[in-house]
């Protein structure tokens, strides 16, 4: 997992079928992150509490460069 520090944004990487990985990306505090190979759900708003993110968005998203 892949926690972003200046927007809530995680990117959790995963084996899928045949070993190969999955990425997910959730966004936003309403969204939760579900982690079954450990046996957990982590709610964003959570992950993120006591956060104060930016004001300014990020100028380019993460995948918009790759």
């Amino acid at each position: 997992m892949v926690v972003e520090p200046n927007a809530p944004e995680v990117v959790v990487g995963s084996r899928g079928p045949g070993r190969a990985w999955v990425r997910q990306v959730v966004e936003g505090l309403d969204h939760e992150v579900d982690m079954p190979a450990i046996g957990i759900t982590l709610q964003l708003a959570e992950i993120y509490d006591g956060v104060a993110f930016p004001t300014q968005p990020r100028p380019v998203r993460r995948d918009e460069g790759t």
